[in-house]
Protein backbone atom coordinates (compact mmCIF):
# COMPACT_ATOMS: atom_id res chain seq x y z
CA UNK A 1 0.00 0.00 0.00
CA UNK A 2 1.78 3.10 -1.25
CA UNK A 3 0.49 5.92 0.91
CA UNK A 4 1.97 9.36 1.60
CA UNK A 5 2.84 9.85 5.27
CA UNK A 6 4.92 12.05 7.49
CA UNK A 7 7.20 10.68 10.17
CA UNK A 8 9.49 12.08 12.81
CA UNK A 9 11.06 11.67 16.16
CA UNK A 10 9.68 13.48 19.19
CA UNK A 11 10.71 17.13 19.14
CA UNK A 12 11.91 17.07 15.52
CA UNK A 13 10.34 18.41 12.35
CA UNK A 14 8.34 15.78 10.46
CA UNK A 15 9.58 14.44 7.15
CA UNK A 16 7.52 13.38 4.15
CA UNK A 17 7.74 9.80 2.90
CA UNK A 18 5.62 6.95 1.54
CA UNK A 19 4.68 3.63 3.03
CA UNK A 20 5.68 0.56 1.08
CA UNK A 21 3.54 -1.66 3.26
CA UNK A 22 0.94 -0.93 5.90
CA UNK A 23 -1.04 -3.04 8.34
CA UNK A 24 -2.64 -2.57 11.74
CA UNK A 25 0.61 -3.82 13.28
CA UNK A 26 3.10 -1.58 11.53
CA UNK A 27 4.43 -0.20 8.28
CA UNK A 28 7.47 0.16 6.07
CA UNK A 29 8.58 3.76 5.48
CA UNK A 30 10.38 4.43 2.20
CA UNK A 31 13.04 7.02 2.99
CA UNK A 32 16.75 7.66 2.75
CA UNK A 33 16.66 9.81 5.90
CA UNK A 34 18.78 8.36 8.69
CA UNK A 35 16.97 6.46 11.42
CA UNK A 36 18.15 3.64 13.64
CA UNK A 37 16.71 0.42 14.97
CA UNK A 38 15.11 0.95 18.37
CA UNK A 39 14.20 4.60 17.78
CA UNK A 40 10.63 5.67 18.53
CA UNK A 41 8.91 7.60 15.76
CA UNK A 42 5.49 9.07 15.10
CA UNK A 43 3.88 8.16 11.78
CA UNK A 44 1.05 10.40 10.56
CA UNK A 45 -1.29 8.81 8.02
CA UNK A 46 -3.80 10.78 5.98
CA UNK A 47 -7.24 10.64 7.60
CA UNK A 48 -10.34 12.33 6.19
CA UNK A 49 -11.95 13.21 9.52
CA UNK A 50 -8.86 14.75 11.13
CA UNK A 51 -5.59 16.41 10.27
CA UNK A 52 -4.06 12.93 10.26
CA UNK A 53 -3.95 9.70 12.17
CA UNK A 54 -0.86 9.84 14.41
CA UNK A 55 0.58 6.49 15.47
CA UNK A 56 3.68 5.94 17.60
CA UNK A 57 5.95 3.04 16.83
CA UNK A 58 9.45 1.63 17.10
CA UNK A 59 11.86 1.07 14.22
CA UNK A 60 12.51 -2.68 14.19
CA UNK A 61 14.70 -2.97 11.08
CA UNK A 62 16.49 -0.77 8.58
CA UNK A 63 17.49 -1.43 4.97
CA UNK A 64 18.76 0.85 2.22
CA UNK A 65 15.22 1.75 1.03
CA UNK A 66 13.86 2.69 4.45
CA UNK A 67 12.79 1.15 7.73
CA UNK A 68 10.13 -1.04 9.29
CA UNK A 69 8.05 0.26 12.19
CA UNK A 70 6.09 -1.83 14.68
CA UNK A 71 3.21 0.23 16.02
CA UNK A 72 3.04 0.62 19.78
CA UNK A 73 -0.19 0.09 21.67
CA UNK A 74 -2.74 2.49 20.24
CA UNK A 75 -6.17 3.58 21.39
CA UNK A 76 -9.05 1.48 20.08
CA UNK A 77 -10.37 4.47 18.07
CA UNK A 78 -7.02 4.81 16.26
CA UNK A 79 -6.85 1.06 15.56
CA UNK A 80 -10.42 1.16 14.19
CA UNK A 81 -9.61 4.19 11.98
CA UNK A 82 -6.54 2.40 10.60
CA UNK A 83 -8.52 -0.78 9.94
CA UNK A 84 -11.15 1.29 8.11
CA UNK A 85 -8.49 3.03 6.01
CA UNK A 86 -7.07 -0.37 5.02
CA UNK A 87 -10.51 -1.83 4.27
CA UNK A 88 -11.39 1.14 2.05
CA UNK A 89 -8.09 0.84 0.19
CA UNK A 90 -8.54 -2.88 -0.54
CA UNK A 91 -12.21 -2.43 -1.46
CA UNK A 92 -11.19 0.26 -3.99
CA UNK A 93 -8.52 -2.04 -5.46
CA UNK A 94 -10.98 -4.90 -5.71
CA UNK A 95 -13.67 -2.80 -7.38
CA UNK A 96 -11.08 -1.50 -9.87
CA UNK A 97 -10.23 -5.12 -10.72
CA UNK A 98 -6.65 -4.75 -9.50
CA UNK A 99 -7.01 -7.22 -6.65
CA UNK A 100 -8.18 -10.78 -7.03
CA UNK A 101 -10.97 -11.80 -4.71
CA UNK A 102 -9.71 -14.04 -1.97
CA UNK A 103 -10.75 -17.61 -2.47
CA UNK A 104 -12.35 -19.50 0.35
CA UNK A 105 -10.16 -22.22 1.86
CA UNK A 106 -11.05 -25.73 0.81
CA UNK A 107 -12.88 -27.69 3.47
CA UNK A 108 -10.92 -30.33 5.27
CA UNK A 109 -11.53 -33.88 4.07
CA UNK A 110 -13.98 -35.82 6.18
CA UNK A 111 -12.60 -38.82 8.01
CA UNK A 112 -13.81 -42.14 6.71
CA UNK A 113 -14.87 -44.97 9.00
Amino acid sequence: MLLPVTWGRSGEQSRRADTGDLSTGGCFVITSDPAGVGERVVITLPHEATAGLRITGEIVYRIELGFGVRFAEMPQAARAALALLLADYYRDLESAGRLARRSQPASAPRPTS
